[in-house]
């Protein structure tokens, strides 16, 4: 058993093979989630069988999340994802357009809150060992630098691009939508992210927009959007990685546009 939860050990979950529907009725009646006339045939899965099927690594279940922050973690009908600790800020004002095929990426400032010693000879931390592209370089150095902040700043009508300490999943009959918590569209913050599609596997890449004309601070290793995953209808003659120029699959961090 999970200490303290009464429930077992969360399961590795399906990673990108397919989720069976049969297998989500059969798990759910097992766990008393499914009534014996109910049948799940498409929706959204819901906390049980996003704990139980989808491989999501580091999973937090209910209750891992400590008070004061903003919430991350397993909820009702999906999971909140946690903002890493890189980001690549905007700062250009003027200058030409910007776009996928254009060289503007200067136009970015590297922030790094981890905290960690990157030894620039080698891959690793210093300080901890972590691999600069393992899931180690999203999290917090243990012993970091001193001084190192918890927070990025992004100006007034500008955005930033940041990672989530979460690599996730998605089966290859699911398709997953994220959408940004409401603290901080209170705000005046819009997260922006596009579909997982099935079969995809990642850190998601995310789009932080400062809609106000104020400076707006952004928190590292906290709540930063809800993923919803959404059982599709039988599965895709092609899944995101089947497909050619699959540009994203299995990205490592915080990823810039690719045109292939």
């Amino acid at each position: 058993m999970t200490r303290g939860t009464g429930r077992p050990p969360k399961p590795a979950g399906v990673g990108t093979a397919v989720l069976s529907a049969a297998e989500v009725v059969r798990r759910g009646r097992e766990l008393g989630h499914v009534g014996p006339d109910e049948a799940v045939s498409g929706g959204v899965l819901p906390d049980w069988a996003v704990r139980e099927f989808v491989t999501i690594e580091p999973f937090v279940d209910y209750g891992g999340c400590p008070p004061g922050t903003v919430g991350y973690g397993l909820t009702s009908a999906g999971y909140d994802l946690r903002l890493g600790g890189r980001f690549k800020v905007f700062a250009v004002r003027d200058g030409g357009p910007v776009g996928p095929r254009r060289s503007w990426r200067d136009g970015f400032l590297d922030v790094d809150l981890t905290g960690h010693d990157w030894d620039e000879a080698g891959p690793g931390c210093r300080r901890c060992g972590a691999d600069r592209s393992g899931p180690g370089a999203r999290g917090r150095c243990p012993d970091p630098l001193p001084g190192t902040p918890d927070t990025v700043l992004i100006p007034p009508n500008s955005f930033a691009l940041g990672e989530t300490v979460e690599v996730v999943h998605v089966p290859r009959n699911v398709t997953a939508l994220c959408l940004g918590k409401s603290t901080y569209a209170r705000c005046g913050v819009i997260t922006n992210f596009t579909p997982l599609e099935p079969g995809w596997y990642g850190v998601v890449t995310v789009e932080i927009s400062n809609s106000t004309p104020r400076t707006v601070e952004v928190v590292a290793w906290q709540g930063i959007a809800q993923v919803q995953f959404f059982l599709i209808a039988g599965g895709p003659e092609r899944s995101y990685g089947e497909r050619p120029g699959a540009r994203y699959q299995g990205q490592s961090g915080l990823t810039l546009p690719r045109v292939v």
